[in-house]
Order: C-alpha cells, then structure tokens, then sequence
C-alpha cells in the first residue's frame, strides 16, 4: 500500500495534467485564516529569488502605510498572532504611496465578489494584481501571492494569470479553535466569515447561509464600520452557528482549490511525517524549480471550542453550497488528507 507522500505526490502530478493553463510566473497560494499560510508564505519570503505577497487583499492596504505596518509590528503584532519573528513588517514588499494605501487598491477587493467564475470580468482587481507581479519582475525576482481573502476566486485567478497554485489545507477542528481562541464569538475571524456572506448574500453559494442566519447585506464607509454592524447583528450567534458558518466555507474552499492546484498541501501531515514533508520537498522542486525545506514544520496546540465540528445542519448548509461549485472534489484529493480534514469532507460529501 503506498503511503500517503507518495500518494500526495501523484496527486500533485494529476492536478498538473488537470489545470487549465500551464504554469507561468505567479505562484498563488492559497488557504484560509489559522492554516499556517504565514509560515509557507515566509519559506518564499527567505529565498532571494521570490518576491512574497502577503494578503494582497487585505482591507488595511487601502490607507496604510509602511510605517504604520512598521508600527505594528513593533507593537508586537507577530507575537499577537502567534507567528515567529521576522525581519520586516508583513507588507514591506509592498509599492505604498506616499499619502497612504497600495497603487490600484479598493476597498471592495477584500470582501466582495468573494466567489468569481473563470470567465468573469474585473478589471480593476487584474490591474491591481499585475502592478504586484511587475513590481517582482522590477526587482528580478518571481512573484508570490499568499490569499486569505481570494479562496472562492482561484478559477478566475487561474484564467487570468495561469499561475502555479498552492492550497495549503488544515485540519477544520483545529482551524476553529484558533478562530475561536482569539476572543470567542468577538473573534475578527468569525466576523470576516459573516461580512463575506453578507456582501456576497445574492450568490447562489452563500445565500442559504444569509438567510438561516439573518445576515442582512452591509454597506459602510469602511471595512472595520463594516465589521463593527457584521458584530451587532451577530452578538445572538452561538459557538454551533459560527462553527456551521465556518464548515461552509472549509468546505467550499477545499472543493474549489482542489480542481486548480498544481500541488495541495495539507499542514497537519506536513508536522506529523516526515516521509510526508520529504516528498512534499521533492514535488516542490519538481513544480517550482526551488528547493524549500519543511523539517521545521509544527503545529501549536490551542483549547478546545464549545460546539461539534459537524452538526446536521451544519453539514446540510456546506452540502448544498457544494452543488453550485462547477468544479467537483476528486476521490484522489481525500486520499491524501490528514483523517480530521478526510473526515469531515466525507461527512459532508
């Protein structure tokens, strides 16, 4: 029987064969919040040859600046999140201007049209998407973009850029308990999830979700006035409804990624074996041309969360999200998963 690196590593090979586009400049990773997206962002980060994008959506891009990024993070914004040190702010790859905010940047990038098909039109976010992989070109390096907030955007992305794509994918338990670990329900986390239905309640996979949960569509002059009404509308909610909300959007992302990317990363066999991080290696060499090294990959253990991980109605919402994503989770993608992500998956399947 072959073990589950050598497996994740045809699977790599298959999901080449199946993308629509080859692979070109970009590298898109893509994951979720409390993934250890920061810690394969940072692997590029230190290699000369990449220029790394963290969040290229994320809402503080629109008005801040180096120093207020610099600011943070000598406020002690890593430890806060619970990410090693590192030598420069998160967004010091960033072209900032001189007034504030990014060249090309809206507002609207970071929450809305969360969901985007391959043949859907945004000027506006490709402009803003190439001006990043210019400035890399600029510095003679290969551009990086790590998406917290483009999950349900990568068909589109795949058009546009025909990058090479990464989803790094994390155990859904214990992804909630770090959501959960930062503030309970008053967690920025949950909030997100709830502002991305929202503004997204019209689209086919989150209006069942705005209507169970009474999620009215939010329009402010900024995204934090934003998330202040997502957090008064939502003070009613218990740990199970964010626990529902939070299964539908693991599952939409998962079963979205997976038919785009070139390789699929799962976290929790990447800390727990090595022959797992070995072939990982291998078959990142293989895609990228680079050699990355994961020995040093570990996952940190947070409290237990009230609620279950899988409700009926939780599973029955994330269920009938899926039948309106054209792409269709393949049988080889669940072998190669952690049990916990397996599990779920199955459940909701």
């Amino acid at each position: 029987m072959e073990n589950r690196a050598e497996s994740c590593f045809k699977s790599e090979v298959f999901a080449k064969q199946h993308q629509p586009h080859a692979p070109a400049d970009l590298i898109a990773v893509q994951t979720m919040w409390r993934s250890c997206g920061t810690y394969l962002w940072n692997k590029f980060r230190q290699n000369p040859h990449f220029c790394a994008f963290d969040e290229p959506l994320h809402e503080k891009l629109l008005a801040a600046t180096a120093e207020s990024f610099q600011a943070e993070k000598n406020e002690g914004v890593e430890s806060r999140l619970r990410h090693p040190s590192m030598a420069h702010h998160y967004f010091a790859e960033y072209p900032f201007l001189e007034g504030g905010g990014v060249s090309f940047f809206y507002k609207r990038f970071s929450f809305e049209r969360y969901y985007m098909g391959a043949e859907e039109g945004d000027p506006q976010l490709q402009k803003y998407l190439s001006n990043l992989v210019l400035r890399a070109h600029q510095h003679s390096q290969r551009p990086v973009a790590k998406f917290c907030r483009a999950g349900l955007r990568t068909a589109w992305i795949a058009k546009v850029f025909s990058p090479t794509v990464i989803y790094l994918l994390r155990d859904p338990e214990a992804m909630f308990r770090s959501y959960w670990s930062f503030g309970g329900a008053e967690s920025y986390f949950l909030f997100a999830l709830a502002l991305i239905v929202s503004k997204n309640r019209e689209c086919p996979l989150f209006a069942e979700a705005a209507e169970i949960f009474k999620i009215p569509y939010v329009e402010r002059n900024s995204v934090q006035e934003e998330l202040t009404e997502v957090y008064r509308l939502t003070r009613a909610f218990d740990a199970q409804q964010w626990r529902d909300l939070f299964l539908l959007f693991w599952a939409l992302h998962l079963q979205h990624n997976a038919a785009y990317c070139g390789l699929l990363l799962d976290m929790d066999l990447l800390a727990t074996e090595k022959r797992y991080r070995e072939q990982t290696g291998e078959a990142v060499n293989e895609l990228l041309r680079t050699k990355l090294s994961f020995a040093d990959a570990r996952l940190s253990a947070t409290a237990e969360s009230p609620g279950k991980s899988l409700s009926p109605q939780g599973i029955a919402l994330a269920r009938n999200a899926l039948r309106n994503l054209p792409e269709k989770l393949d049988a080889l993608h669940l072998q190669n998963m952690s049990e916990g992500s397996r599990r779920t998956m199955e459940a909701v399947l």
